[in-house]
């Protein structure tokens, strides 16, 4: 497969996904806590659920402020480009471009490089650190 010939970029990608996927778990923790859902209910609710499901919920139920929902969208977004777009690399050959992978999902389509790797990773990371003092605020509200 031609994504083997690049293994910093496989290393990039996978650290995006990690992040991303620290993301998702954090915010069904914040939805489990601010809606006082036993976890064991939680578990069977949340499985298999799609992040852009959970972070409807999030907003439609105002869990978390309306700004981090606006940067889990577009975190998604990212996310489902990555995780679709993957399977439909296409390489474009030409005089200047040579064996240039994109990965696209539907209508967009992105250039699969570090920066947009390096710049979902830093996104992810700070949604998590929102989220994190989100939860911790939370937490520490006396009942």
């Amino acid at each position: 497969m031609i994504i083997e010939k690049y293994p910093k970029m496989l290393r990039e990608y996978g650290r995006a996904f990690a992040h991303i996927n620290a993301v998702e778990l954090l915010l069904t923790k914040i939805i489990t806590e601010k809606s006082q859902i036993l976890d064991r209910v939680a578990d069977e609710l949340f499985l298999g659920m799609t992040l852009g499901k959970k972070i409807d919920i999030a907003n439609k139920l105002k869990l978390v402020d309306k700004t981090i929902v606006k940067h889990l969208r577009e975190l998604n977004k990212r996310r489902t480009l990555l995780a679709h777009g993957v399977t439909s690399i296409t390489l474009q050959y030409s005089k200047t471009v040579k064996d240039q992978v994109y990965i696209s999902h539907k209508k967009h389509k992105e250039p699969l490089k570090k920066e947009f790797l390096s710049e979902t990773t830093k996104n992810a990371k700070e949604v998590f650190g929102k989220l994190f003092d989100e939860l911790c605020k939370f937490l520490d509200k006396p009942n």
